[in-house]
C-alpha cells in the first residue's frame, strides 16, 4: 500500500475483509478501484492481488496487461513528498454492505423457516462479518472453522475432499438442511444436501439455476439467466420449461460479471461454486448466495435433494491437453480449420456441435495446457469425443 500511497493516491484500508465486501464497497462509494489481497488457496508461497474498477469488476485483461507493463519498466507517477496519498480506515464498510444486503432479500421467509445449516468457513475472513447476518435470520448454525487462520487457507486438492466429506458427515448426523463449504475468500460456495451427498460443481450449477427458474417463474418480465459456454445443455432444456432465455459467456471471470449487468439477467452461475445475483451486486459473492438459496427454498417449501432428482441426466467429461504457452495460437488456428464447415460457437474457444452432444476446446488462461469438454447423451460418447478432440 505503501507503494499506491507514494503516487499521490488516497487508499481506504478495510482490513481483513471477504472479497465480495471489497467489490461491494469499490462500486458503492467514492473509489475508482480497489485491490484484495490474500494467500493463493492453491499454493502457499504466492500472494493473490485482486484488483477490481469501480464497479467492482474485475479489470478487462488489456488492463492487467498495461498494468503489468508499466509496473516492470518502472512507468509511473512519483509524487512529492508533500503530495502523497493519505490513508484512511472507515468503520462503517461493514455496516454498509450488511444493510445493502439484508434490504435485498426476504428476511422474514428465511425466518420462518427456521432452517439448520452445517458452514465451514475454511478459515477465511467471512467469518468475521457472516454470522452477524445469519443472527438476524433465525438460522440454527453449525459453524466450522470458523477462526482465522492464514497458514490453514491454501488446500491440496485431498485436502478440499476431506473437508466436503467432513462436512458431509456432519449434515448426516445433525440432519442439518443444507451444508455449505465457503472458500477463504468468500466468493465461491461447495454444496452439500439434506441426505448429505456432495454435489460436484456440474451439479450444483444446474440445481441452483433450477431452484432460480422455479423462484422466478412467475415473476414477469423476460427472465434471463447467463452460464458460460461449458456449462451442460440441461440448462438449455429446463429454460424451455420455465420460459427463460439462456445467455452463454465467456469461461473468464470479467466475461461473467458484465453479463450480470445485462438488463433482465437475474443469475449468472458457473461450474467452480460462482454464483451471481445481480439484484444486490454484479460479482460472485459466496454469502449472499447461501442466504438467497435459503430464500428460495423457504418461498418453495423445497430442499436440495427434492431439485436434485428433477433434473435431466447429464453426461459430461473435462480433460486437459498439454501445450506450451508458444503453441496456443497455432493450436487456435488449426482447430478453427478443423471446425469449418460445422455448427460452431466461437464465444470464448472453439464449441462444435455433433449429433445431440458438444465439444469445447479453449486455452487456459495462465496455465500452459487446453481445456477439452465434452456433452453426448451417454458417458461413453462424451468420452470419446472428448478423447478425439484431446488428440487433435
Amino acid at each position: 500500500m505503501t507503494g499506491i500511497l507514494s503516487t499521490g493516491v488516497n487508499i481506504h484500508d478495510y482490513g481483513v475483509t471477504p472479497m465480495p465486501v471489497v467489490r461491494y464497497l469499490a462500486r458503492s462509494g467514492s473509489e475508482i478501484g480497489g485491490v484484495h489481497a490474500r494467500r493463493s488457496p492453491f499454493d502457499s508461497d504466492v500472494i493473490d492481488l485482486k484488483f477490481f474498477d469501480n464497479k467492482g469488476l474485475n479489470l478487462h485483461p488489456n488492463q492487467e496487461k498495461a498494468i503489468e507493463r508499466l509496473f516492470f519498466r518502472e512507468d509511473f507517477r512519483r509524487a512529492r513528498m508533500e503530495d502523497t496519498g493519505e490513508m484512511v480506515f472507515p468503520i462503517h464498510g461493514f455496516e454498509y454492505y450488511q444493510n445493502g444486503f439484508m434490504s435485498s432479500i426476504d428476511a422474514e421467509a428465511i425466518k420462518k423457516a427456521n432452517f439448520k445449516v452445517v458452514l465451514d468457513y475454511s478459515y477465511g475472513s467471512s467469518s468475521r462479518i457472516f454470522p452477524a447476518i445469519l443472527g438476524k435470520l433465525n438460522c440454527n448454525v453449525i459453524a466450522l472453522n470458523a477462526n482465522l487462520d492464514g497458514t490453514r487457507i491454501t488446500k491440496t486438492a485431498d485436502e478440499f475432499q476431506n473437508s466436503l466429506v467432513q462436512l458431509s458427515s456432519i449434515v448426516r448426523s445433525l440432519r442439518a438442511d443444507i451444508g455449505v463449504m465457503l472458500d477463504a475468500g468468500g466468493e465461491k460456495i461447495f454444496l452439500v444436501d439434506e441426505n448429505g451427498d456432495i454435489l460436484d460443481g456440474d451439479a450444483a450449477l444446474n440445481l441452483v439455476t433450477l431452484l432460480v427458474m422455479k423462484s422466478y417463474q412467475k415473476q414477469g418480465g423476460a427472465n434471463s439467466i447467463a452460464v458460460p459456454v461449458t456449462a451442460s445443455m440441461v440448462i438449455d432444456q429446463m429454460a424451455e420449461i420455465y420460459d427463460f432465455s439462456v445467455k452463454r459467456t465467456k469461461t473468464t471471470t470479467r466475461g461473467m460479471m458484465e453479463t450480470a449487468m445485462e438488463q433482465g439477467v437475474v443469475f449468472v452461475g458457473e461450474h467452480t461454486g460462482g454464483f451471481i445475483f445481480p439484484q444486490f451486486q454484479p460479482a460472485f459473492d459466496g454469502m449472499y448466495a447461501i442466504v438467497k438459496m435459503l430464500e428460495m427454498m423457504a418461498k418453495k417449501d423445497i430442499r436440495l435433494h427434492q431439485l436434485l432428482r428433477e433434473i435431466p441426466p447429464s453426461f459430461m467429461v473435462k480433460e486437459k491437453a498439454p501445450c506450451s504457452w508458444e503453441m496456443k495460437g497455432k493450436i487456435m488456428r488449426c482447430m478453427m480449420e478443423d471446425s469449418r464447415g460445422k455448427t460452431s460457437e466461437l464465444i470464448d474457444g472453439i464449441k462444435v456441435f455433433i449429433s445431440k452432444g458438444w465439444v469445447i476446446t479453449y486455452p487456459s488462461q495462465d496455465q500452459s495446457y487446453f481445456h477439452v469438454v465434452a456433452e453426448a447423451t451417454t458417458m461413453e460418447k462424451a468420452r470419446d469425443l472428448a478423447g478425439e478432440y484431446k488428440e487433435k
